[in-house]
């Protein structure tokens, strides 16, 4: 059984305003955790999935285009010995 975990990226922003907040939820960030500092700040935690590229799955290998080429100068030999 193949088992697919997600990866997480993380951010720490200190202080961040509405604007930072939003903009970094369409983004696709989440908040995690706001932690107070002593001087009256916060940390916010943020996180999202990590982005990764996912490439099709190939069903049969590509031909080169060098077998193209030869496979047409064989044919074209052949036809001129006929």
């Amino acid at each position: 059984m193949n088992a697919i975990t997600e990866q997480w990226e993380y951010e720490t922003i200190y202080n961040p305003s509405d604007e930072e907040l939003n903009a970094m939820g369409i983004e696709g960030w989440q908040l995690v955790s706001v932690v107070p500092t002593s001087n009256n700040g916060h940390w916010a935690y943020m996180m999202r999935p990590k982005k990764t590229m996912i490439l099709p799955r190939v069903t049969a290998p590509m031909p080169y285009p060098w077998a193209q080429v030869r496979a047409k100068a064989i044919k074209a030999i052949e036809e001129s010995k006929l």
